[in-house]
C-alpha cells in the first residue's frame, strides 16, 4: 500500500530545507505543510489527496533545485539533483501504487542529497 510516513518525511524534510534557506536570507517563500498524512480508510478521494500532496512536494522539491542552481551551491555537480517528475499513466492500481512508491524514495533521496549540499555549503547544522 502507500507508506504515508514516508510521506511524511518528505514534507518534514521539505519544511527543514526551506526553514534553513530563509534563515540564510537566501528565500522568502515558504510553503505550508501539506501533512498530516493519517489514513484510515482508503479510497478514491484518499488516493486523490496522496497524489496531490505529492504533486504539491514535487513542485516544491523542483524549485528547490532551481534555487540551488541559481545560488550555485554546487558548484561542480558532483552531488546529483535533478527535478523530479511523476507520470502515472497506468491504470492498474498495483502499478499506479508501484509508481507512487518509487517517486517518494527518489524524493527522499534527492532530499539527502540536498542536505548534504546544505551543509557543505554551511546553510545547515549537522545533526
Amino acid at each position: 500500500m502507500i507508506d504515508t510516513t514516508k510521506l511524511q518525511q518528505v514534507d518534514d524534510d521539505l519544511q527543514s530545507i526551506y526553514s534553513d534557506l530563509n534563515y540564510y536570507l537566501l528565500i522568502d517563500y515558504m510553503p505550508a505543510h501539506v501533512g498530516p498524512f493519517i489514513i484510515t480508510i482508503f479510497n478514491e478521494d484518499t488516493y486523490s489527496f496522496l497524489i496531490t500532496s505529492l504533486l504539491r512536494l514535487i513542485n516544491e522539491h523542483n524549485r528547490l533545485v532551481d534555487i540551488l542552481v541559481h545560488y550555485n551551491l554546487n558548484p561542480f555537480g558532483d552531488i546529483h539533483v535533478s527535478a523530479v517528475f511523476y507520470d502515472n499513466k497506468g491504470s492498474d492500481l498495483n502499478e499506479l501504487i508501484s509508481v507512487y512508491n518509487q517517486t517518494l524514495d527518489l524524493l527522499t533521496h534527492n532530499f539527502e542529497s540536498i542536505k548534504v549540499i546544505m551543509k557543505l555549503n554551511g546553510l545547515m547544522e549537522a545533526k
